[in-house]
């Protein structure tokens, strides 16, 4: 069992916002490169909303891969398909609009889908803040968003409980080099040094 006097929802949050800080850098860098090419996007704050409700549902897939990698430990063959498929069927590349029951089939299954769907038609001018709120779209979005982290936590927490009952959570968290030194910031109690 790792001992940490830091909980570990409190190094999960704190390492995701700095996640979130250094993807944030890199995007504006990357904006500012792309208004070269395009010229001058109108973000709003409207379009930074659908973004963070979107971006919502991204992290509660990360915290939901987590768990399980937290339980089953080889999980990456999966979590590397998942997030390869989700380059191409989130429609980051392109609109997948028309393809009808599939986009529909692809918006609830992907945490992002929706959200860029709705990102690239304010974008283009075709929809703005009031009336995907009149529409519905913007409730619907977070409620898919907000699942997708609830469920995501949810499952964190099990793989979490689940690999400490089994004592498995010490594989996760600390290493070798940690349990040699004496490190209190990681110790396990049942290895055998």
């Amino acid at each position: 069992m790792c001992l940490s006097p830091v909980p570990l929802a409190a190094v999960i949050a704190a390492r995701s916002v700095v996640y979130l800080l250094t993807a944030g850098m890199e995007g504006v860098v990357a904006a500012v490169v792309l208004v070269f090419f395009v010229g001058p996007l109108r973000v709003g704050a409207g379009l930074l909303a659908v973004f963070c409700v979107s971006l919502l549902g991204a992290y509660g897939m990360g915290f939901l891969f987590a768990g399980l990698a937290l339980v089953f430990k080889r999980t990456s063959s999966l979590t590397n398909l998942v997030f390869s498929l989700m380059i191409f069927f989130t429609g980051a590349f392109g609109g997948l609009e028309r393809l009808g029951w599939a986009f529909t089939a692809t918006r609830f299954l992907f945490p992002l889908t929706w959200g860029i769907s709705i990102m690239r038609a304010m974008l283009a001018g075709n929809i703005s803040l009031p009336a995907l709120w009149r529409s519905g779209a913007s409730v619907s979005l977070f409620l898919h968003s907000a699942t997708y982290l609830a469920v995501g936590l949810g499952i964190l927490a099990w793989g979490y409980h689940t690999a400490r009952r089994k004592g498995t959570l010490d594989w996760h968290w600390s290493s070798p080099v940690l349990r040699s030194s004496g490190s209190r910031l990681c110790c396990s109690s049942s290895s055998s040094m």
